[in-house]
Order: structure tokens, then C-alpha cells, then sequence
């Protein structure tokens, strides 16, 4: 492991070219713009709001909606917890929370009779140390649960760190068989969407690692990714295949049909003799980056080769379509009422199929009421009403022409030499280039 040079698969690179050429053709349109767009073509777009009108979950998001489909179909929730009616469950980057509330709906519904214990961990949204840009800061759900969150001793929650991850397994050890781990991370890729793979990838790695420490034999992973066209990810899916029984490859109705996201199911763990004799070269990359492979390209089997190509070829497809079809169909209102009939369909389909239903009081974790009274207010993003290409242009450009650009969004002001003055309130601003920094004062 871990040795020889990086390599690649010709065709998965094909693929790889032929969705970032799709995806390029959204590089003139204002991000605020497509997703309003795209959010009205969604087939499975009406399912949260009947569900919110219905059922009224416990903090009902998407990622709810996602974790019930997956849950629901798949068995996450393993044989031997139903059997001995406990289940232990440790859920990796979980912010806000919305799986665990989901879990405890499907729980509630299918197997009341389980004592369910959990933790979870993520990026501290009161840890200043953490930007805005790189963690979820709604913590209306932690706020409530707070003795079943940790985020290490030194308070980031960043379970990339090797550090917070021993600290993950020795509370993981006091909870008994660990059944189930879930981890839902990611990374912003919109400074570079054609390559959001390599940039979050070395994040699963993390996460798959944390889950081998974790589990007992007979768990379940269930693991979020993106496209499988690089080798770190071909690695990734032959470890994780060599140490489940069974992996299935999943993209619910519920996530957004143009992006990537697919989840990765995993289950029936093979137990720690499979894992044990590895550990400690997973965890010198752990913290550590890099881009040797994992196994060299001829350790892999031809057959799983080609099956990585076929879901990846599906996958890309499927988004290619989507995406050429929602630019079609951009400011052209002709097919609403046909999305409306299909919208109602999806919904439908999926309350009947999972057979959802309400809880009765006393079941939800924290309650709906008591959730209402926190508050949260989600920053929006700055790049809203940019497109790509605009947002490539203010970082290509050198820093003055970028102090420009600043003070056109505050109101055309003329700047002159290096420096520029104005009022916001009653307050004076002062802007200064020195050398590469800006300088900013105020009185």
C-alpha cells in the first residue's frame, strides 16, 4: 500500500472531460439565476414540503429526506441490532443534524422497540477558529443535544485531524458495538468545479479511515462522494470493497439531479482482522495528503475496473442530461405545468413507498416546538449573483484592479493612485494597496 507512482484510467478521464464540458456551459449564468431555475424543474422537489405539510418530521431538510430514502431502502440499520434491539450509531461531518433526526424517525416508525444511542461530530460552528466557508453554522439541533456532540479536546471538531479522531475512537469504545456510521461531508468546490473529486477526496479518506477505527463486525458506512473518475476514489471503492460484503452505489431521488452527489452504502462490515494489519499506514497519510495511490493500478481487479467505469458512465449521464436539459429549458416556462404533475407524483410515491407517517408526541429528540425558538440565519453566499467566469475574473486580476472592483460594488466611487475614501453611516473608510495587502482604516 502506498506505493509506486499516481496512474489513471483512460476512459474515466474521458468521462471525467465529457461532464466538465457540460458543466462549462454554466459559466456565464449567475449562480442565484440556475438554482432558482433548477430548483423549480426538480422532479423531487414537492417531497419536502408535503412531508413538512403531512408528516411535519423533526428538522426536515434534504439531507432528512435523503437519509430516510437511503435508510429505508438499503439495510443500514443491521440485522444484529434488530435482533438484540440495540443500536449504536456515530455519525461523521453530521451538521446541522438532519440524518440523526431522520434515523430517529425511521427508528421510531419501524423498530420502536431499539434503544438507540448516538454521537456525532462535526466542524464546530462556535469554534471561531472555523470560517464560515468551510462548516455549517446552524446549530439550532446542537444546541439541544449538546452532550451527544464532541468535537475534541481542542474544540474544532475537524476529524481530519489524527489527534481528534483517536479521541472519536476511545468515546466510540465506551458506547459498545458501534453499528452504524454515517458521514456526510464535503467541501465547497465553486472556486473550481471541475475538480471537485480531488479536492474533497482526501476529506473520505478521513471519514472511510474514521469509520474502519469505529465499526464492529456487521456494521454499516453509509459515505457521501462525488464522481469516481480519479485514482484516490478508485482506491478508496476497492478498500471499502474489500472490507464489506456488500457495496452498492446510490444517488436518491432526493438530491439535486445536477450535481454529483452519490452515496456510497456499505454493509455487512468484515470485522477489524481485516483492517487491523493496515491501520498504521492509513493513519501516516491520514493528516498527511498525498498523491501516491493507495494500491497500484494492477493490485485492482480488471472486473472491478469496469465496473467503476459503468457506474461512472451512468452517473455522468444522467447529470449531463439533467444539466442540457435544464439549460433548455432556461426562461422558458412551457413545461411548468408538466413539472408541477411530475413534482406530485414523486411526492406521492415516495410517502407511500417508505410508508411515512407521523410521530406521536414524546418520540422526536428534541421536539418541534423547542426547535422553533432557536433561530438561525444561514449567510448567504457573495458569489449569489455571479456566474463562474465573473467570479474567475476577480481572482485572476491583479490586487488594485480588485480594490476597484470593491469599491464599484460600494458605489462607483473613483479610486485614486492606490487610494480611496468613503462614507458608510456615519462612518469615514479608508482603502489603501501597500504592496500586496489592502490596508483598511476607519474613523
Amino acid at each position: 500500500m502506498f506505493t509506486g507512482s499516481s496512474w489513471q484510467i483512460d476512459k474515466l478521464q474521458q468521462l471525467k472531460q465529457q461532464l466538465n464540458s457540460t458543466k462549462s456551459k454554466l459559466n456565464n449564468i449567475a449562480l442565484m439565476e440556475w438554482q432558482y431555475h433548477t430548483r423549480k424543474r426538480n422532479k423531487a422537489g414537492d417531497v419536502a414540503w408535503r412531508l413538512r405539510k403531512e408528516i411535519d418530521p423533526e428538522f426536515l431538510t434534504q439531507a432528512w429526506t435523503k437519509f430516510y430514502e437511503n435508510v429505508s431502502t438499503f439495510a443500514l440499520v443491521p440485522e444484529k441490532s434488530l435482533e438484540e434491539k440495540i443500536l449504536n450509531s456515530i455519525h461523521l461531518c453530521e451538521a446541522p443534524g438532519a440524518f440523526i433526526t431522520s434515523l430517529n424517525h425511521y427508528l421510531k416508525s419501524n423498530a420502536p422497540e431499539i434503544v438507540w444511542k448516538w454521537m456525532a461530530t462535526t466542524l464546530n460552528p462556535h469554534y471561531e477558529g472555523n470560517t464560515l466557508a468551510t462548516m455549517v453554522n446552524d446549530d439550532r439541533f446542537i444546541l439541544h443535544t449538546d452532550d451527544h456532540w464532541f468535537f475534541g479536546s481542542d474544540c474544532t471538531g475537524n476529524i481530519m485531524k489524527l489527534n481528534t479522531l483517536d479521541e472519536v475512537i476511545q468515546r466510540a469504545q465506551t458506547m459498545g458495538d458501534i453499528m452504524l456510521v454515517t458521514a456526510d461531508g464535503s467541501i465547497n468546490c465553486t472556486h473550481m468545479p471541475d475538480e471537485q473529486e480531488a479536492i474533497v477526496v482526501h476529506l473520505h479518506y478521513c471519514e472511510t479511515i474514521a469509520a474502519l477505527h469505529i465499526l464492529s463486525p456487521g456494521g454499516s458506512f453509509l459515505l457521501k462522494i462525488f464522481t469516481i473518475f480519479e485514482q484516490q476514489t478508485i482506491c478508496l471503492m476497492y478498500l471499502l470493497t474489500c472490507c464489506f460484503n456488500k457495496i452498492i452505489l446510490n444517488k436518491p431521488v432526493t438530491s439535486k439531479e445536477g450535481n454529483s452527489e452519490i452515496y456510497v452504502v456499505c454493509l455487512e462490515f468484515k470485522g477489524e482482522k481485516y483492517v487491523k494489519p493496515h491501520l498504521e499506514i492509513f493513519r501516516k497519510y491520514y493528516e498527511e495528503e498525498t498523491n501516491i495511490p493507495i494500491f497500484l493500478k494492477e493490485d485492482i481487479p480488471d472486473c472491478f475496473i469496469n465496473q467503476i467505469i459503468l457506474a461512472g458512465d451512468f452517473f455522468r449521464e444522467h447529470q449531463c442530461c439533467v444539466i442540457e436539459s435544464n439549460i433548455e429549458t432556461f426562461h422558458n416556462t412551457n413545461e411548468d405545468y408538466e413539472i408541477k404533475k411530475i413534482r406530485r407524483a414523486v411526492a406521492d410515491h415516495f410517502i407511500e413507498t417508505y410508508q411515512l407517517r407521523k410521530l406521536e408526541d414524546g418520540m422526536e429528540i428534541v421536539g418541534k416546538k423547542q426547535m422553533e425558538m432557536s433561530t438561525c440565519q444561514v449567510i448567504g453566499s457573495k458569489y449569489a449573483g455571479e456566474s463562474y467566469n465573473e467570479r474567475k475574473k476577480r481572482q485572476d486580476i491583479d490586487r488594485r484592479a480588485q480594490l476597484q472592483l470593491i469599491i464599484e460594488d460600494i458605489g462607483q466611487i473613483d479610486l485614486k493612485e492606490d487610494f480611496a475614501q468613503f462614507k458608510v453611516r456615519n462612518s469615514t473608510i479608508h482603502l489603501q494597496l501597500q504592496e500586496t495587502r489592502f490596508i483598511i482604516s476607519f474613523e
